[in-house]
């Protein structure tokens, strides 16, 4: 939210226009949320159906999923290091 800088002169209808406007970007990042978060508990879904093999083969442990969706999809700040990017960088 910003902090808008009152004076003796503002408006009652601009003070009500600045809490609507408020009001609406608050309820835009909410939505974002949740959003984000709905799909990270859908991607973590269906990275549980896979076998543990599988899960190897692509370079996750089954204890990761969580964090996985969650750093794909904007709620934790992105951790690992991509096997590719690193194979790219070690060559």
């Amino acid at each position: 939210m910003h902090n808008p800088t009152l004076s003796l002169k503002t408006s009652p209808a601009t003070l009500a226009r600045r809490a609507l406007q408020d009001l609406g970007l608050s309820l835009i990042e909410a939505l974002a949320g949740w959003q984000r978060a709905r799909q990270a508990r859908a991607a973590v879904q269906a990275l549980d159906v896979l076998d543990e093999r599988l899960l190897h083969d692509i370079g996750l442990h089954r204890s990761e999923l969580l964090s996985v969706a969650a750093e794909v999809h904007g709620q934790a700040e992105r951790e690992r290091l991509h096997a590719l990017r690193a194979t790219l960088l070690l060559h």
